[in-house]
């Protein structure tokens, strides 16, 4: 039987992962790009494609309405609002696999250190109030309140782990 799995485009985190997932099990599917989410987990729900990666919230109103399985998350630990849902290693998948993305804030080459220390501050102490925790909660983040060094290294180090992916799965944008 030929496993399918869907992405929103070539390239992509998702796709990213799905190689990564194929290279840890020795397992092959076929890839099926979408070129947008609502495509992508349509196609799920009908049974276009076998499986997909998504993110708990871009996933929640599908899940909820029962149009979707969530068989495990890409992370270390469960999720709060899925803790019924095993990680990729509870599900009997390798052992410490994870797909992470992150969102960070950038300024203009140039920004003075002082304002960038400023800024960097603001979001630190912003992201630790309980009423945006909550809201991470929601959206299944977790706040990592960095500074710009230590997001130069998880940028360097997503990269090289990135990197050695694409070139072994071939993934190309042409």
């Amino acid at each position: 039987m030929d496993l399918t799995y869907g992405t929103w485009g070539m390239g992509s985190v998702a796709h990213i992962g799905a190689s990564m997932f194929q290279s840890q099990t020795g397992t092959q599917m076929t890839h099926v790009p979408f070129k947008e989410l609502p495509q992508l987990y349509t196609a799920v729900a009908t049974g276009e494609v076998d499986w997909a990666f998504g993110t708990a919230a871009t996933v929640a109103q599908l899940y909820q309405a029962k149009k979707v399985k969530l068989l495990a998350l890409a992370a270390p630990s469960r999720l709060a609002q899925y803790d019924s849902i095993p990680t990729v290693a509870e599900a009997g998948g390798p052992a410490g696999f994870e797909l992470k993305t992150w969102v960070a804030m950038f300024a203009p080459k140039g920004t003075p250190q002082a304002v960038v220390d400023r800024i960097n501050q603001a979001v630190a102490q912003a992201v630790v109030e309980p009423d945006v925790r909550k809201q991470f909660d929601t959206f299944g983040f977790e706040a990592w309140p960095a500074s710009a060094s230590d997001l130069a290294q998880a940028m360097q180090g997503d990269t090289l782990r990135f990197d050695s992916v694409v070139k072994q799965a071939a993934i190309s944008l042409d």
